[in-house]
């Protein structure tokens, strides 16, 4: 009897997984592009005036930047917006046409400074010719 007993729960139970579809639809519910920001102008001027205002600043140390691709993680832009003052590690010396925009973009939209950072193992190395 207890066997039974059982084998109706697990029965029961695989049925009423069974039955629920909506979490197998292929279908995207909510249609929305991730690549681009979504945000409004208005948002992007108080996020620059919060900036040039007296605040404690975020600092961040930047590198593997290409600023090309869907992927934000690659991009100035894809920093997140409490970034005041980022430190580009590699990648800036000849930046591509890709890079400026997404620099141009991240510092006129988000009001993001930039700067570039490097070791100086041989003083003059790689600055001058």
């Amino acid at each position: 009897m207890k066997i039974k007993n059982i084998l109706a729960v697990s029965a029961l139970a695989l049925t009423t997984l069974a039955s629920c579809s909506k979490w197998t639809d292929m279908e995207i519910q909510h249609p929305e592009d991730l690549t681009q920001p979504n945000h409004s102008e208005a948002y992007y001027k108080a996020l620059r005036d919060y900036k040039n205002s007296d605040h404690q600043i975020a600092f961040s140390y930047y590198s593997a930047w290409t600023g090309v691709g869907t992927n934000m993680q690659s991009s100035l832009m894809g920093l997140p917006d409490s970034v005041d003052l980022v430190s580009l590690w590699g990648g800036w010396k000849n930046p591509t046409e890709a890079q400026l925009k997404d620099l141009r973009d991240a510092q006129q939209k988000k009001g993001l400074k930039a700067m570039i950072c490097f070791l100086v193992l041989d003083m003059g190395g790689g600055i001058t010719p």
